[in-house]
């Protein structure tokens, strides 16, 4: 997984940004993430390992794109980029610690298949919310 996500870092940024519909790109990343994160341990450790490496890859090429979103946006723009930034950087951070630590963990206790799932379904609503997102 962190080998697909150093390379997703890299080289997922540039094929959203080459896209002509970064919408539908990010979905697709999004929905592979959750997909593989929620099912790719049970697989056998071959498929497992192509699995996770494509988790981290979707994984890996989202998040430089979210933590730039803030100055794409006309409406925040660059007189407002740093103070976005650093609200975005904050609700990552907060979104890191607190979902896992006190929302899925107590919710799945020791079933590792509904941690998993639950894993895979915050993905589900960052692509379901990748709709919100300007068409530029």
């Amino acid at each position: 997984m962190m080998v697909g996500n150093l390379i997703g870092t890299f080289l997922g940024p540039r094929l959203i940004a080459t896209s002509k519909n970064k919408k539908i790109i990010i979905m697709a990343l999004g929905i592979l993430s959750a997909v593989t994160a929620a099912f790719s341990w049970m697989l056998p450790a071959a498929a497992a390992f192509v699995g996770l490496l494509l988790c981290g890859f979707g994984m890996g090429s989202l998040l430089p794109v979210f933590m730039s979103m803030p100055i794409q946006l006309k409406e925040i723009g660059p007189t407002y980029a740093g103070t976005a930034g650093g609200v975005t950087s904050t609700l990552e951070l907060l979104g890191a610690v607190i979902i896992p630590t006190y929302i899925i963990t107590p919710v799945a206790g020791a079933n590792y298949t509904l941690f998993f799932l639950l894993t895979g379904s915050c993905m589900v609503i960052m692509a379901v919310c990748a709709f919100l997102l300007p068409n530029d």
